[in-house]
């Protein structure tokens, strides 16, 4: 037999070859994935481990009148990993991908914020569409290909903010490696009301792009459905699309609350996990995350047969902050199973628990996305000084390996909307010694480092301390040590933690700054969140 390389058979075959291959990468997360992390950087010789000498993120932002972009970042190659040997090449282009400016430094402070607005107005650009694209380059190995970078869109209202999430590939390799499962993206909120409205954003890579389309699904909170097709006759490199999701459904669709969508992107040669984002009408206030792929039509799990039952199998710690509220949203994009899940509430002090039984229940074949409003589940006092976790359980022992999730803070305005993930009980030592992220401070801002402290071991007191650091761009701000005792949930407060720097809090002007903690062979998690004096709520978990 002869193969017609244009024809049906090498259609088939590469169809089938790609089925392979996603199911192949889904499936190969703790065989393969878990490996990665636990591997050391600069494992040179270990001819399984891949090192990597550029790291890269491309951002969609926006500057005019009611808008400005901001991308920051630790210097954590230094902080971290005593890598003082990192350059950067920075890139603007414009919407349909032409560039504007370029520059090269060498990365010496401890932190860095780069303000579109500044740039663009020394070039006399007033009203922007494009991308930031930051390239960063090491002879010493950096392991990721993502470098740890937050975006963060400025209204006259406050923040929102999502971290590093889009980049082009650095060769033939990483587009095989990370490819596959490029393409339908979903895992978010979408709005569309007389007060809000939701938008997609699409970076293409380093190539033009000939007869494309983008295919969008969107479902109500009833599960109803809308498709559309958008078709593209051409796509520059590195060209920006932004779908405002108001041409495509009626204001009466989404029955005034939040829906979800999958989008097929468009774009090639790049990592697309695409950029959302929500704002108000009057483009004050605003919220965006990141896109994540879809798991629904794979059987990829964890198997539990754990005979000690007080073992987390899959759970959720997680903080309640003051004057705000949390919104737990479960997309229906996990491999199949049936799922239900206490919600315990324990004491920080004497350490008492409190479980309340099956607070909801995740059934497999779940037509929309579901949301779980925590604060109503709390009386007042257990609203302070108190630890929470989600426990949950599976009939038949099935956990879904990729089970992500919204976890949402607000008060009674647009809040933020973090890509978060369940914890996974992989039975290896897997825990981070090490997280930052940002903080805003000055201009009425409260910001907030949100770490829980739980030990697997589920009766577990186990001891733990860490160190916290804070950095402006050029001093150390914050060297301070902490004791905890799991269960704990510990709400850092910035401002308090900053009296001695009072010019910093009281700044008419906003600043980023940064921390870094390093914890000692604890079970740590880490998110980090911030309050305009409008009440804006911005939120992301750390690096």
């Amino acid at each position: 037999m002869t193969l017609d390389l244009t024809g049906t058979a090498k259609k088939y075959k590469k169809k089938i070859i790609l089925k392979n291959v996603i199911k192949k990468k889904i499936n190969s997360y703790k065989n393969s994935s878990l490996i990665f992390e636990l591997a050391k950087r600069g494992d040179y010789k270990n001819l399984n481990y891949t090192p990597t000498f550029k790291a890269s993120a491309i951002f969609y932002v926006e500057y005019n009148k009611n808008i400005n972009s901001k991308i920051s970042f630790l210097n954590y190659w230094k902080l971290k990993n005593k890598n003082n040997d990192i350059g950067l090449l920075y890139t603007i282009r414009d919407e349909l991908g032409i560039t504007i400016f370029r520059d090269h430094i060498q990365i010496i402070d401890f932190s860095y914020i780069f303000d579109l607005k500044k740039i663009l107005t020394r070039l006399k650009i007033f009203n922007y569409k494009g991308t930031f694209e930051f390239e960063f380059f090491s002879t010493k190995d950096l392991k990721y290909s993502f470098p740890a970078l937050q975006v963060f869109y400025e209204t006259k209202n406050g923040y929102s903010s999502v971290h590093s999430n889009q980049r082009t590939f650095n060769n033939i390799t990483d587009s095989l490696t990370n490819n596959s499962l490029n393409d339908l993206q979903t895992g978010f909120d979408i709005y569309y009301d007389k007060s809000h409205f939701s938008f997609l954003t699409f970076i293409n890579g380093p190539l033009d792009l000939k007869k494309n389309k983008i295919e969008i699904l969107i479902i109500n909170n009833k599960g109803n459905k809308i498709k559309k097709s958008v078709t593209l006759n051409y796509l520059n490199k590195y060209q920006v699309i932004y779908l405002d999701i108001r041409k495509y459904i009626s204001i009466n669709f989404l029955l005034g609350k939040k829906g979800f969508c999958k989008v097929i992107s468009p774009t090639k040669n790049v990592f697309n996990r695409i950029m959302v984002g929500t704002y108000s009408t009057d483009l004050k206030f605003s919220s965006v995350t990141h896109s994540y792929y879809d798991c629904s039509k794979t059987k990829d799990y964890l198997n539990y047969d754990l005979k000690n039952k007080k073992t987390y199998k899959c759970y959720l710690p997680f903080n309640i902050v003051k004057n705000t509220n949390l919104d737990l949203v479960f997309y229906p994009i996990y491999s199949k199973t049936k799922l239900s899940a206490d919600l315990e509430i324990t004491d920080n002090k004497t350490k008492k628990r409190k479980t309340i039984k099956n607070i909801f229940e995740l059934k497999r074949e779940e037509k929309t996305s579901k949301t779980i409003n925590i604060n109503s589940y709390l009386k007042e006092n257990e609203r302070l000084n108190k630890s929470y976790c989600l426990n949950f359980k599976s009939i038949n022992k099935k956990y879904p390996s990729r089970f992500t999730f919204g976890m949402n803070y607000r008060n009674n305005r647009l809040g933020s909307n973090i890509s978060s993930s369940m914890l996974l009980n992989f039975e290896k030592n897997i825990n981070k010694t090490t997280f930052w992220g940002p903080l805003i401070i000055g201009d009425g801002f409260e910001s907030y480092i949100m770490l829980t402290h739980y030990n697997r071991q589920i009766d577990d007191n186990e001891k733990g301390n860490f160190n916290l650091k804070i950095y402006s761009n050029d001093k150390l701000l914050i060297n301070k040590n902490f004791n905890s005792i799991s269960p704990n949930s510990i709400n850092l407060n910035i401002n308090n933690l900053l009296k001695t720097h009072n010019s910093l809090i009281k700044q008419k002007n906003s600043e980023i700054i940064w921390y870094i903690i390093k914890v000692k062979n604890s079970n740590f998690i880490c998110n980090h969140l911030h309050i305009s004096k409008f009440g804006a709520v911005s939120a992301d978990h750390s690096f």
